[in-house]
C-alpha cells in the first residue's frame, strides 16, 4: 500500500518538477518512462530476492541500509560521525579496494542515504528502490536534454539512447553504487556543458562541485578519468581549433604524463591500476570469471595486455559463453551495439564525422572506462555493470547518425 502511494504521489509531481518539466517531453512520456523504470527496478529486485540465494549486492546495500537506519534512530550521533572514522587506523590507499577506509566510504555514502529512505519505507526494498529511481530519474533527463540540445530534430533516438538500452535501464534501476555514479556524472556533465553554452551560474557550479566530489568519493577512478576529458571539451568550446584536434592533443599530453609518472617517480599510475587488478584477483572466483594476465606495476605490462584489455572491456561476453538466458541477452545487446556502430560508421555524414565537442567529451571518458576495466575487472558481469551506465554517451551518438529515426518523427510524438 505504501509503494502504491508514493509511487502515485511521484507519478503526478514528476512532470511538475522545473528541471524535468523544462526538458520538452510531454507529461504523458516522462509518466512512462519513470513507470518502465520503477517496473524494471521492480522486475530486478524480485529476480534478485527469488533466485540470488541472498548473494546480491543490492540486497546487502537494504540490510546495511535498515542496520544503519537502527543506528539513526537509537544512537543518531554515531549515525553522524561515525562515517569519519577510519577501522583501520589510518586513512592511507585513496585507490585501494580492501583494508581501506576509502573503499568502505562508497557504500558507508549509499546506506547513510537508505537510512534515511527507512523512515519512510519501514526497509522495504522496493520502496527503497522506488526512491532510488526517482533521484536517478534526474540522470536520465540531464543526459536528455543535452543531447536535445545537440540534436532537436532526433528525439525518438535520444529517447532511446537516455532512457531504454536494456543494460543501462537494468543497471540503473537497483540499489547500489551504479545508479549513483551515472546520475551524478550526468547531472555533472549537464552542469559543465550548459555552462559552456549559455552561461555559469553559481547553481551550476555548486551541483557540478557536489556532482564530482560523490563520484570522487565513490568512485575515484571514474573522477580521474573525467578530468582529460573535460579540459578538451572546455578548450574546444572556447578555441577556435578543431575539437578532434584538441581531445587528440589532451589525451596525448595525458598518456605521455601517465607513462612518465608510471616510469620515474612515487606516484605511479599503472602501479595503482596494477593493484586494483589484484584487489579484484583476490576476491573469491565469481560463476562468470574469466582469465586475466597478471599486470606488472610498469608501462612495458600495460602495453602488453593492452589488446586483452581491449577485448575484456569492450567485447565480453562472447555470447557462446551464455549459461543462462540473462548471459545470452546482454551478449546480444553487444552485438546488437557493434551492428550499430558499423551502420554508423557505414552512413556516417560530416556532422558526425566531425562531431560536437561534448560528443567527443562523452566518447572519450566512456573508452577510458571501459579500457581500465579491461584491465582490472576480471569477471564479466562486473564488467557488464560497469560498462552499462557509459553506454549512452556512446550509442545515443550512434543512434542519431541514423537517417531513419528521422523518417519516423512524423508518426510518433514526443
Amino acid at each position: 500500500m505504501l509503494f502504491i502511494l508514493y509511487l502515485t504521489i511521484l507519478c503526478y509531481f514528476i512532470p511538475r518538477i522545473g528541471f524535468i518539466k523544462n526538458s520538452g517531453l510531454k507529461s504523458t512520456t516522462i509518466r512512462g518512462l519513470f513507470l518502465f523504470k520503477i517496473l524494471v527496478g521492480v522486475l530486478w529486485g524480485y529476480i534478485n530476492i527469488k533466485y540470488s540465494n541472498g548473494n546480491s549486492d543490492i540486497l546487502a546495500y537494504n540490510m546495511w541500509g535498515w542496520e544503519e537506519y537502527q543506528l539513526l534512530t537509537n544512537e543518531p550521533k554515531t549515525f553522524f560521525t561515525n562515517i569519519f572514522y577510519s577501522g583501520y587506523n589510518n586513512y592511507d590507499s585513496f585507490f585501494g579496494s580492501v583494508d581501506s577506509y576509502w573503499n568502505d566510504l562508497e557504500a558507508n555514502i549509499i546506506v547513510k542515504f537508505l537510512a534515511i529512505f527507512n523512515s519512510i519505507s519501514r526497509g522495504n526494498y522496493y520502496i527503497n528502490s522506488l526512491l532510488f529511481n526517482f533521484f536517478c530519474f534526474f540522470g536520465h533527463i540531464a543526459l536528455y536534454k543535452i543531447f536535445i540540445h545537440l540534436h532537436k530534430d532526433k528525439k525518438i533516438a535520444i529517447v532511446i539512447g537516455c532512457f531504454l538500452l536494456p543494460s543501462t535501464l537494468l543497471f540503473t534501476s537497483g540499489i547500489g553504487k551504479d545508479n549513483v555514479i551515472f546520475t551524478l556524472f550526468s547531472l555533472f556533465s549537464y552542469c559543465i556543458y550548459f555552462s559552456l553554452q549559455k552561461r555559469s551560474t553559481i547553481k551550476r557550479i555548486l551541483i557540478a562541485l557536489i556532482c564530482f566530489t560523490g563520484i570522487l568519493l565513490i568512485r575515484n577512478y571514474v573522477a580521474l578519468i573525467i578530468l582529460p576529458a573535460m579540459l578538451a571539451m572546455i578548450l574546444s568550446y572556447k578555441l577556435t581549433l578543431s575539437p578532434v584536434k584538441i581531445f587528440v592533443g589532451t589525451y596525448l599530453m595525458a598518456f605521455v604524463t601517465v607513462a612518465v609518472l608510471s616510469a620515474s617517480t612515487s606516484i605511479n599510475p599503472a602501479g595503482i591500476i596494477a593493484q586494483k587488478q589484484k584487489d579484484f584477483l583476490d576476491i573469491p572466483i565469481a560463476r562468470t570469471q574469466i582469465p586475466l594476465d597478471t599486470l606488472l606495476p610498469n608501462n612495458t605490462s600495460l602495453l602488453k595486455i593492452f589488446p586483452q584489455a581491449v577485448n575484456h572491456g569492450f567485447a565480453r561476453p562472447y555470447i557462446w559463453e551464455s549459461e543462462n538466458v540473462f548471459d545470452f541477452l546482454i551478449s546480444l545487446e553487444l552485438i546488437l551495439y557493434f551492428l550499430l556502430s558499423g551502420t554508423a560508421i557505414f552512413l556516417a555524414k560530416k556532422p558526425f564525422i566531425s562531431p560536437q565537442p561534448f560528443i567527443l567529451y562523452g566518447m572519450a571518458v566512456a573508452v577510458c572506462v571501459l579500457l581500465l576495466n579491461g584491465y582490472i575487472v576480471p569477471n564479466f558481469n562486473s564488467l557488464v555493470r560497469y560498462r552499462s551506465i557509459f553506454l549512452p554517451l556512446i550509442i545515443t551518438p550512434l543512434l542519431c547518425s541514423l537517417p531513419v529515426f528521422k523518417n519516423v518523427k512524423p508518426y510518433i510524438s514526443f
